[in-house]
């Protein structure tokens, strides 16, 4: 196993990668090498400090898991725990900073959560334009805002773009002064904050240095160049890097694979067993992946050898694309198995959603998901409110044709209503500025609900109840974005709406964004286990779809 000088470890989808970090942190614990002593703890209650080894990661998630496997293995030698540290590149940089504070008798300074940062800027934005930040809006202000995105934001030069765009400035020159004023750093403070004090105090970047004999990162193909010069100034450069290019997914956080190569490693080891899917999905998401260049090239295996399944499925239309993947989860639910609907967009979930919750009413069973990334609410499009007036306006009418007593069919008045073009007058300014297929999603659930409705109120309890619809416990349904799945796995995958314009998303801004797309959809493929179908529907009510060029690639190449 590697010991000393810089070393990058290729490690494939199901490889093994978390088990090697924390067996590597525990070896290295054991042999005691060591340059320096001193105990320290992080904040975000990741536990920071001196030892042997520091192991950094980028999520809490993935860093308390290898946390718990270090740790179990170093209490079976009777090591101690703090030979071996593990936390997340943010919480390490907040402690180097509150350290350096606390040597000078200065208070460290408070940490902005995501939901107060949301709640500053949504403020901000009020202030200036007089009008709410809806939930788009407050997604572009955050970029805007970022010292890791801010050159990664593509700024549309129409008049609109430009005139949003200039109050985003505007706001973020106030976020920055409110921070200053109150004492408040948010996350992309402590990584800026912790390379101004790492470069200007040479004797603290000496004693931070003499912390750690090794250091070990997670996930670096996530790696940003702030965070990549972070790691390079703490480290005595005993670094080991584990990373796959192929599942460099973050380019709008400033994430590129390209980072990798200028990393220095003069060894790097390859992880190409897959112990998690069989070898039909290994064969074909490995073939796929291939089709992007400048890769490092790795052939992976299946350990667990055939037995599994790929296809790929055309559907009539988006609700015929539901009732196949609430059918397939119920059935996968009912043996056991775990199964996931995965999707490019978060709108592209509304539908099955709608489709499995009135599938929990029926079977009057607990089936509710586990839903991972931002989720497309009705409450928050107000879409099902412009709907729920004009069908109670349509339901008084009814009411005075028919008189007391004759309760009208909401099914059939939302059929009038998209008939006479008022539902399509409320999707076009719905849709204004979205993805193409946010308001025509939100109208093919809508006339779901409507056909289960028994009145306008009626309509809105039911969209209220799907927006609340999900848990937070484990489940063996879910439906997840590709970015929020990854690192997941599941019996069964589904990717859903893989059609030209939504997955692969943005085709024609150029090579690099395909290749990142490709990487997206070979992150998809490999957190199927036994089972994966790809999936791509003909048209969501009047809006027709070509099948993406991954579909026509899949279908004429390898002949699914």
């Amino acid at each position: 196993m590697h010991g000393e000088g810089r070393a990058l470890c290729v490690a494939g989808p199901g490889s093994g990668k978390t088990r090697v970090i924390a067996l590597r942190a525990a070896r290295l614990a054991c042999e005691g090498r060591r340059n320096h002593v001193a105990g320290c703890e992080g904040g975000n209650g990741d536990t920071c400090g001196s030892g042997v080894v520091l192991t950094l990661s980028f999520n809490r998630h993935a860093c308390e898991e290898m946390k718990e496997r270090g740790e179990n293995l170093l209490r079976r030698v009777g090591i101690p725990g703090s030979a071996a540290r593990f936390s997340t590149v943010h919480a390490y940089c907040y402690y180097l900073i509150r350290r350096r504070l606390e040597k000078r008798g200065e208070a460290p300074p408070a940490v902005l959560e995501q939901a107060e940062t949301e709640d500053i800027l949504k403020r901000l934005y009020r202030g200036i334009t007089g009008t709410d930040a809806s939930k788009d809006v407050l997604r572009e202000l955050k970029r805007s805002v970022s010292e890791t995105e801010k050159n990664f934001i593509e700024r549309q030069t129409d008049a609109k773009s430009k005139r949003f765009f200039s109050i985003a400035d505007d706001v973020a020159v106030l976020y920055a002064e409110t921070k200053r004023r109150l004492g408040l750093i948010d996350f992309d403070d402590m990584l800026a904050e912790a390379v101004r004090i790492l470069k200007s105090d040479a004797e603290f970047l000496r004693e931070t240095r003499r912390a750690f004999s090794f250091t070990q990162v997670d996930e670096a193909q996530d790696l940003s160049a702030v965070q990549a010069e972070i790691i390079e100034l703490i480290s005595d450069g005993n670094i080991f890097y584990v990373a796959d290019d192929d599942q460099s997914i973050y380019g709008f956080r400033g994430a590129e694979p390209d980072i990798l190569r200028g990393l220095g490693a003069r060894t790097v080891y390859m992880l190409e067993r897959n112990y998690r899917s069989n070898s039909e999905i290994v064969e074909v998401a490995s073939r796929f992946i291939r089709g992007n260049e400048g890769r490092f090239g790795k052939r992976l295996s299946a350990h667990k050898g055939a037995g599994g399944s790929v296809s790929l499925m055309r559907f009539a239309d988006t609700e015929k694309q539901a009732d196949f993947a609430v059918a397939k989860m119920l059935d996968c639910a009912a043996k056991g198995r775990s199964a996931c609907v995965l999707y490019r967009n978060n709108a592209s979930a509304v539908v099955v959603l709608t489709k499995l919750f009135f599938a929990e009413k029926k079977r009057k069973i607990d089936i509710r998901p586990r839903v991972g990334g931002e989720r497309v609410k009705f409450g928050e499009s107000g879409f099902t409110d412009a709907v729920a007036e004009l069908i109670k306006c349509e339901e008084e009418a009814f009411l005075e044709r028919k008189g007391p007593g004759v309760f009208p069919d909401i099914g059939t008045i939302y059929r009038r209503l998209v008939k006479s073009g008022a539902i399509g007058a409320v999707m076009a300014g719905i849709g204004a500025g979205r993805r193409h297929l946010y308001a025509a999603v939100l109208e093919r659930a809508a006339a779901i609900i409507a056909g289960k409705a028994l009145s306008g109120d009626g309509f809105m309890e039911l969209a209220a109840e799907i927006d609340a619809f999900e848990t937070d416990e484990a489940s063996l349904i879910n439906l997840s974005t590709v970015h929020s799945a990854k690192g997941l796995e599941y019996d069964t995958v589904i990717v859903i709406d893989c059609v030209k314009g939504e997955f692969p998303s943005g085709e024609g801004k150029g090579e690099n964004a395909l290749r990142e797309e490709r990487r997206l959809m070979y992150v998809a493929m490999t957190r199927a286990k036994s089972e994966l179908v790809i999936a791509y529907p003909s048209r969501c009510g009047n809006l027709v779809f070509e099948p993406g060029s991954f579909v026509r690639e899949l279908e004429e190449e390898y002949g699914y």
